[in-house]
């Protein structure tokens, strides 16, 4: 399905979704049974009756005052108050006796509340708190697992808050149905609150000090007006049927499809994870994440983005090609052009980010109906287009929402963003395993073969990832899925890139299976890639050796490269294209060819490797034998020291080299008489060109100098260029107009001279070579000659005077 849909197909609801949206939609309640964090504020003054003001760190005296000035802590047992050390050793100090206050405190203290209301999902406008008890927990201090009395109408939670002192331990443990919260309440920071807010309902209980002290004020939390009564938030009734609907789902008609819950609150792309979401929606990811778990579900935090395209008419603007701000009362939209809508921003339950890029939203996958409200757009952007197109506006918007999709069709449903994603997900799975294999990996690499991208024309970056695909499945894949792959993904769209892994996948599948695709490989791709499929051949047969099973890939490889030979006139046809000067042919490089002629020697092809020189011979563009064959010959020559005798084609080729070599630089090239240079390809009649020819024909002239308009000076040294003649240019500019001179100089006859010495150094190669060629005749002796007469002469490159 395409990237792109309307929005209103997206939010259509799916008859199948209906329950599940009902059961998500009735977690109606926000907050969680405790909230905790830290508060960095101005300290309060408190005022402790009998000793006066506390200081802030609590130092060590003022702490045994406290103690001193407090009573033991008890505990209600029924509708006793008992104190007993055993169960809870603390000190305490009564309300009355504790005064709280200063500049801040109003506005440090209402933060404190609005965070508790917030994470306990109370409403905070009914929320009120009563300060209960100052208390002092000295080194050994606890308090044993227990539930708070509701100690005054109307209160719904405990509200603790550690003032700075020095301590160790002393962490609050908040459990509620088989969940547990351990909060550190250690504040030694002079400007830093700890503090934590439970459900009354919740057991709870105080760690033993290991060290120094801790010292909380402890408030009751009430509903004003005496309103209804709260509990903690418990939606884990709702996890077992959403769960059993989850895993009703996946089917055939669901296969690549997601589950995505717009969310309530905005975020943005950097903030949102499970652990900022808020309210309502963070019980809603919280049941989410139980129930995804049980069914066996992944479940992700990500951002819609829609982005709707509109023809526009506006006015004002003039030829402003993009703006940000769009006036309304300036435009004029028409109808809509598309509407793009994707996920991205990926973030799992434990906080990670994924990179899974842009997975597109599809037909009945948006819950719940009617939530996504447009309204006014995150951004937008007017953008006039060339010619009679017109104005489009582009209006974004972004929102937060969960997704969930079933774990085994996690590969078809990032298949969808890109093979990208695919490889991003293979790969977390493949570093988070503990042993060698993580469990189900193979089955999993299996379904990304099987949902890889077929194209015939690939998107940039396929080839990169295909060939990162093929080596999951070289190391960890099933032979069958192995053998599609390689088949029906990689063959078709073949480029050397591929060749390292795919040895590796033909080793592992065997001769008898890779036999007919090396065959129709190298019919196929050869005359786009007759590098690879040469250097393919090259790298299975080496490997082979090495393996010891040369002998059983013997034939496939005999056929593989016969048909390489067949087909090199495909190859010479493929490489040719046209020029500035007309057609030029791109030549085949030594390397590729010296691997054919081994191949073909090795697996006992000498009459079609023959035939192949033969080829080259006459396709001096495609094999040049002034410098491709002189090396590719000594390399081969090397590779044949002990004493095989080559085929002719060797000798063919050694010959058409020498001879080519011989044409042009058989005696050492005449050093150039005079300074005339060759003006024929100068065409053009005006009067600054025929000063130019004279110059040009002159044998004795060097430099001559042009005073003339800049227009003028250009076209003289575009003529020089086109020409190809010797000649530097250089300006003065002194006077008006400016004076253009042109020196002569021997840029070609050094050229020649450099190719002359190349081509030397090549004749020795060949000679150096000769004892392998039968019957070398009368090329051998010109050779020697060659060379000869280029030691003896003593040309040079230098300038005359």
């Amino acid at each position: 399905m395409s990237d792109y849909t309307y929005l209103h197909d997206v939010t259509a609801p799916d008859g199948e979704l209906s329950r599940l949206e009902t059961l998500i939609g009735s977690v109606d309640r926000p907050g969680d049974y405790c909230a905790h964090g830290r508060l960095v504020s101005p300290m309060p003054r408190i005022v402790v009756g009998g000793m006066g003001t506390l200081s802030l760190p609590v130092p060590g005296t003022q702490v045994e005052e406290l103690v001193a000035a407090s009573d033991p802590a008890p505990y209600g047992r029924g509708t006793d108050t008992i104190v007993d050390p055993g169960v809870r050793n603390c000190r305490q100090v009564e309300a009355g006796l504790v005064e709280v206050s200063g500049r801040a405190w109003n506005d440090t203290f209402s933060s404190l509340l609005d965070r508790s209301a917030e994470g306990l999902g109370c409403p905070r406008e009914m929320l009120d708190a009563e300060l209960y008890k100052l208390l002092v927990y000295e080194t050994g201090g606890f308090f044993v697992p227990h539930r708070d009395t509701e100690k005054a109408e109307g209160m719904v939670a405990t509200l603790v808050i550690a003032l700075p002192v020095v301590g160790r331990g002393g962490e609050l443990v908040v459990r509620h149905r088989g969940r547990e919260e351990i909060v550190d309440m250690a504040a030694d920071d002079p400007s830093e609150f700890s503090w934590a807010a439970f459900y009354a309902d919740c057991e709870h209980e105080i760690r033993p000090v290991t060290e120094g002290n801790r010292i909380c004020l402890v408030y009751n939390l009430m509903l004003k007006d005496g309103g209804a009564p709260l509990r903690a938030p418990d939606h884990d009734d709702l996890v077992a049927p959403i769960a059993e609907e989850l895993a009703a789902l996946p089917g055939p008609s669901r296969r690549d499809r997601k589950l995505v819950w717009l969310l309530e609150h905005d975020y943005s792309e950097a903030g949102l994870s499970f652990g900022t979401l808020k309210n309502t929606d963070r019980a809603v990811g919280r049941v989410l994440a139980a129930a995804a778990e049980r069914a066996g579900y992944f479940l992700h935090t990500a951002i819609l983005q829609v982005e709707d395209t509109f023809h526009v008419g506006f006015h004002g603007y003039g030829y402003v090609r993009e703006v940000e701000v769009v006036p309304g009362d300036e435009i004029e939209t028409y109808e809509a052009i598309d509407t793009s809508c994707t996920l991205g921003c990926w973030t799992t339950p434990d906080g990670k980010r994924v990179d899974y890029g842009e997975l597109p939203l599809v037909e009945g996958e948006l819950m719940p109906d009617g939530r996504f409200d447009p309204g006014v757009p995150d951004m937008q952007r007017l953008t006039e287009a060339t010619g009679n197109a017109g104005a489009t506006l582009d209006r974004l918007y972004r929102r937060a929402a969960l997704v969930l999709w079933p774990e085994p069709d996690t590969v078809a449903v990032l298949g969808a963003a890109g093979t990208g994603a695919v490889l991003a997900y293979l790969a977390g799975r493949r570093s988070s395993a503990d042993g060698p294999e993580p469990a189900g990996f193979r089955e999993l690499a299996d379904r990304a073969a099987g949902i890889w991208p077929v194209s015939h024309y690939p998107f940039p970056g396929w080839h990169e990832d295909t060939a990162q695909m093929l080596e999951i499945l070289c190391a960890d894949g099933g032979a069958e899925a192995l053998s599609m792959f390689v088949r029906e993904r990689v063959m078709p769209h073949f480029q050397g890139e591929f060749n390292e892994t795919l040895t590796r996948a033909g080793m592992r599948l065997g001769p008898e299976e890779m036999r007919e695709m090396l065959v129709a490989l190298a019919r196929e791709k050869l005359p786009d890639h007759a590098e690879g499929t040469v250097d393919l051949a090259h790298r299975l047969c080496r490997e082979a050796s090495r393996e010891g099973l040369a002998r059983d890939w013997e034939e496939p490889l005999r056929d593989m490269v016969h048909a390489i030979c067949t087909g090199m006139p495909s190859v010479n046809r493929s490489r040719r294209r046209q020029g500035w000067s007309g057609e030029v042919t791109n030549p085949l490089p030594g390397a590729a060819l010296e691997q054919l002629f081994h191949l073909a020697w090795r697996l006992g092809l000498e009459e079609e490797i023959g035939e192949v020189a033969n080829f080259f011979i006459g396709l001096p563009d495609l094999v040049p034998p002034d410098r491709t064959i002189p090396a590719l010959l000594r390399n081969l020559h090397a590779g044949e020291q002990r004493g095989r005798v080559v085929g002719n084609g060797f000798a063919d080729l050694w010959r058409h080299s020498a001879e080519a070599l011989l044409s042009r630089s058989g005696v050492p090239p005449s050093h150039p008489l005079g300074w005339a240079l060759p003006v024929d390809r100068l065409d053009c009649g005006c009067g600054h060109c025929i000063e130019l020819r004279k110059f040009c024909e002159h044998p004795t002239a060097t430099m001559h100098r042009f005073k003339a308009r800049q227009d003028a000076r250009s076209h003289i040294e575009g003529q020089i260029r086109s020409a190809g003649l010797d000649m530097d240019c250089d300006t003065e500019e002194s006077g008006r107009p400016y004076v253009l001179i042109c020196t002569k100089n021997r840029a070609s006859w050094e050229r020649r001279l450099r190719e002359y010495r190349e081509d030397i150094g090549q004749m020795k190669i060949l000679e150096g070579i000769a004892i392998a060629v039968p019957e070398s005749g009368p090329s051998e002796e010109a050779l020697r000659a060659a060379i000869g007469h280029a030691s003896e002469s003593r040309v040079s490159a230098r300038r005359d005077g």
